[in-house]
């Protein structure tokens, strides 16, 4: 699944102060401060327990970051990539990080049950094998796909859009397999 958002453009936004915590919708001025501050963790975290209780693994949910990226400059403004990059590349930090952390969680959770196993049956160092298998593929796919894009400006937006896609789908497969591990 590709990602290609269009949005609003010139940004001139001051950085927050560092004692300020981020709080109601995410704006330009917390995207531009690279906090981790995710208002929409909610209601992605609900979607994918729904999407799971109807046999889904939670790909149905994986849009809604970019529901939340904001848009207070979109009448006034032409649409541009570099809004359209920034809101990209946060929402990809914050799917890298859910991701590490989930792949950490369930690394520990099989080197802790691979204990009685022959090594051929163990599945952490094979979970470690897939994810840097993983990892190839997803670079190797975001970089082949995108390189015959014809309109230069767009392609970060469109590789950024695939790294999201993947490191999003990958990020609720490896929380559900985790859900099974520790059930």
């Amino acid at each position: 699944m590709r990602f290609v958002i269009t949005l609003a453009a010139t940004i001139s936004c001051a950085l927050l102060p560092a004692t300020a915590e981020p709080e109601g919708p995410l704006t330009w001025d917390i995207i531009k401060s690279g906090a981790e501050y995710y208002p929409f963790e909610d209601e992605l975290n609900a979607c994918i327990a729904e999407d799971i209780l109807n046999r889904g693994m939670g790909e149905a949910c994986i849009g809604i970051p970019n529901r939340h990226c904001p848009e207070s400059l979109y009448p006034t403004a032409p649409p541009g990539t570099f809004a359209a990059s920034r809101c990209l590349h946060y929402f990809e930090t914050y799917w890298s990080n859910r991701m590490d952390k989930a792949y950490t969680a369930l690394l520990a959770a099989y080197r802790a049950s691979d204990v009685d196993l022959s090594e051929e049956d163990k599945r952490a160092p094979k979970l470690q094998a897939y994810q840097d298998l993983w990892i190839k593929w997803r670079e190797t796919d975001c970089d082949f796909v995108y390189v015959w894009q014809d309109h230069y400006p767009w392609i970060h937006v469109a590789r950024s859009g695939c790294r999201y896609g993947a490191m999003a789908e990958r990020t609720v497969k490896l929380e559900y397999w985790l859900k099974i591990e520790n059930y």
